[in-house]
């Protein structure tokens, strides 16, 4: 993000140019197996989900603690689009 330009909605943002990333060999793999039945714990990947997807169009706050260490990101959620 550059600080010194204005802010761009994402319906307008231009795609990325490059290929995303792809992980290490030895990176964790993170699975959170959920059924159609089963009961979405709080603070489960699956509940993140469910909590962007509530949240269509607004700003929020996602803050990363990982080893100690801490980082936010600050975002317009994505609204979603009828398939």
């Amino acid at each position: 993000m550059n600080s010194t330009l204005p802010p761009v909605a994402w319906s307008e943002a231009v795609p990325v140019s490059h290929p995303p990333a792809t992980p290490r060999v030895d990176a964790p793999l993170v699975r959170d197996a959920v059924s159609a039945e089963s009961k979405i714990s709080e603070g489960s990947f699956r509940s993140f989900q469910e909590f962007l997807a509530s949240r269509s169009g607004q700003r929020v706050t996602v803050i990363v603690q990982e080893s100690g260490k801490e980082k936010q990101f600050r975002f317009e959620v994505p609204k979603q689009t009828a398939e």
